[in-house]
């Protein structure tokens, strides 16, 4: 048994032994409970769903002292505090089924790769691609429980429908509908209860929009506000109360069946963009046994350079997919509250002047160019910061090629040194032929070594060198050989155009945070156009109320705003001194014509006629902004479709090419230009 079998079986091992050790000490712990009238209180037989809850707190109470879990549990707790206003024993229990589930998952692949192969590179890759998998399984199991809130919402606001049909009362609707809600829905139902019982509901509904799980729980939470505090407007179409309930329900299928559908056609694709890295080592191992040649070409320069290709490859890929299977509504959300790590290197006062030196002015062209790129991604850095970005990632791109080149040098040699020495094209070499090819490798070695000092090498010395070890008729095919992998090992030096190709590529490197920026904008603008659609269904309702004015729909939109969300909230600060001026800041901040067109109405609204006026032409064009975002989303899954296929399966045809297609092209070839010398020399 090798050492590094041996190595992973006591790491799972020991793995094994801490899982049962926190069991044991639990059961030990309940057993010998020294408050009586506590243990008293406990039924004498637990079920498994209370012994796992038990153990689940127990479990989490002793992550928090290991280094490592202890921000990986972490990072799961808050991502499901987003989602829902657990209590905190049921925040720690789904915490710790998540991480029992990431753990186990992870733990059983990697014990699986150990026992076919136990090299530590091959391990390192399987834990890296352990570590991907890891995050697409915690971002499935937080959608899960994000998509059950919806749908436990779309019934939610059916059964309000039926109670304040009933009884014309919001509160009391609210109490009746929680009754029959899930425990999800009910945390929330209650939440809302408690803001339209409240002495003050402005203020209970400003606390309850900051952790509000998504947007449509603020709509509701607003509505009944809205109409608890200014009465229900009967229309042509009846209540406004019922017809926001509508728009609400409306509302929430779309985001239902969009998630769905997004999540449908990107289904395993962040798995697949990942899977490749399993199957480096075994393909290698399958080329290099029953094609002896491939040897020459993993050990190779170029060989090297396909590998960083496809690694490369695979890592763009998951990124991309992840986050193009963003689908809640934090995805676009500003975070401001953490310090930017460009922010922090350019604080450094020589790359702070550097930096000035190469940040163009923010009213020139260029300068104006990235501030409208920056402003389009919605990200939180200013200029200075993504040059600095720009100017890390360029200088680290440089010296890695440098490191790569150097590196690839190194394999170059340790190859033409130790590679068995075979003349096999295809098929498995025998135990024979395998000791032969060592024999001839080794006196190959001996050769080169033997030359290793001499600055001008000479043929007929390497001939000379040969004719005394071998036979006559063999002088000349050896020491062809020995002097051929004799100018490999020379020329395996650091040249001076590698010099140009790291400062080219690291040119490239440079222009990497702009296109992560276009990228990030490009997905923004998917989104842009349904979310104006859904202002217009706001207003829509909105509007039937008499005192509504125009901060009061800005503060509706800045509401139910995702994408736009920074922008609102910035007008709704100023717009107590100047609304004129908010407004036209506004339209300047965003550049997307559709939503532009509601801040000229708005603009209207505030200066001249009423918000009803200014919106009047809605119900006549509802029909159109029906088909329209329904055409626009279909577009939009249609476009994500067709890059998450691109972009997720670039992984798998990158393997297959530079791992497998490729190399036998490159042997083939090599192969064929040693038969055509060998011809000639004839």
């Amino acid at each position: 048994m090798s050492l590094e079998l041996l190595f992973a079986i006591i790491v799972i091992g020991l793995l094994i032994l801490g899982l049962l050790y926190l069991y044991v000490d639990n059961k030990e712990q309940n057993e010998a409970g020294t408050k009586k009238d506590l243990k008293s209180l406990l039924p004498k037989k637990r079920n498994l769903k209370q012994d796992f809850g038990i153990f689940s707190l127990k479990s989490y109470t002793k992550f928090q002292d290991v280094p490592f879990l202890k921000g990986y549990v972490r990072t799961i707790r808050k991502r499901l505090e987003t989602v829902n206003k657990y209590d905190e024993y049921k925040l720690r229990r789904e915490t710790m089924k998540i991480v029992f589930t990431a753990l186990g998952i992870s733990t059983f692949i990697l014990f699986i790769c150990a026992l076919f192969n136990q090299s530590i590179i091959f391990l390192a890759l399987i834990f890296l691609a352990i570590v991907f998998i890891n995050g697409i399984l915690v971002d499935s199991f937080v959608n899960r429980l994000e998509d059950r809130l919806l749908h436990q919402f779309k019934d939610f606001l059916a059964d309000i429908r039926h109670h304040y049909q009933q009884n014309r009362m919001i509160d009391e609707s609210v109490y009746e509908a929680s009754l029959l809600a899930p425990y999800e829905m009910k945390l929330q139902a209650d939440t809302i209860y408690e803001i339209v019982t409240s002495t003050d509901p402005q203020q209970t509904l400003r606390e309850y929009e900051s952790v509000a799980p998504n947007r449509f729980l603020r709509a509701f939470a607003s509505i009944c506000v809205l109409v608890l505090e200014k009465g229900d407007v009967q229309n042509e179409k009846g209540s406004a109360f019922l017809e926001g309930l509508t728009m609400l329900t409306q509302e929430v299928n779309t985001e239902i069946l969009h998630r769905g559908k997004l999540s449908y056609i990107l289904k395993g694709l962040g798995v697949v963009s990942v899977v490749p890295i399993f199957f480096t080592f075994p393909i290698k191992k399958w080329a290099t046994t029953y094609l002896p040649a491939m040897n020459d070409f993993y050990g190779s320069q170029i060989g090297l350079i396909a590998q960083v290709i496809l690694y490369l490859t695979i890592l763009i890929a998951y990124l991309l997919i992840r986050k193009m299977r963003e689908i809640n509504d934090s995805k676009y959300l500003v975070k401001t509250n953490r310090k930017v790590w460009s922010e922090r290197v350019y604080n450094i006062k020589p790359i702070q002047y550097v930096v000035d030196l190469l940040t163009p002015n923010y009213y020139d062209k260029a300068g104006f160019r990235l501030t409208q790129l920056i402003k389009d991604a919605n990200s939180p850095i200013k200029i200075e910061w993504l040059y600095t970005q720009r100017l890390v990632t360029a200088v680290l791109t440089f010296f890695l090629m440098l490191g790569l080149f150097l590196y690839s040098h190194h394999i170059t040699i340790k190859s033409a040194l130790y590679n068995p020495t075979t003349n096999i094209l295809m098929g498995k070499m025998t135990e024979e032929e395998k000791i032969e090819a060592e024999e001839i490798t080794t006196f190959d070695r001996k050769a080169i070594l033997h030359f290793k000092e001499v600055k001008d090498k000479k043929y007929e010395d390497v001939e000379q060198y040969i004719s005394k070890n071998v036979k006559e008729t063999e002088v000349k095919k050896i020491s062809d050989r020995v002097y051929k992998k004799m100018q490999k090992v020379d020329n395996s030096y650091f040249k001076w155009w590698e010099l140009l190709i790291a400062f080219l590529i690291s040119v490239i490197g440079y222009q990497i945070p702009i296109w992560i920026l276009m990228f990030q904008a490009r997905l923004r603008k998917m989104d842009m156009e349904e979310e104006v659609n859904q202002f217009y269904t706001i207003i829509n309702v909105i509007s039937h109320f008499e005192s509504i004015s125009t901060e009061n729909v800005l503060e509706w939109m800045e509401r139910f705003a995702v994408i736009f969300k920074e922008p609102l909230k910035d007008t709704l600060l100023n717009f107590d001194s100047s609304p004129e001026l908010a407004l036209k800041d506004l339209k300047e901040t965003v550049s997307f014509p559709s939503f532009n067109r509601i801040v000229d109405r708005l603009y209207l609204a505030a200066t001249r006629i009423s918000v009803q006026e200014a919106f009047d032409d809605i119900n006549l064009d509802k029909q159109f902004y029906i088909e329209q975002r329904n055409r626009h989303n279909e577009h939009v899954l249609k476009e994500k479709a067709d890059w998450g296929y691109i972009i997720g399966l670039a992984p798998l045809y990158t393997i297959i090419f530079l791992y497998l297609v490729f190399p036998m092209l490159y042997i083939s070839l090599m192969y064929m230009d040693n038969v055509f010398n060998n011809l000639n020399n004839i």
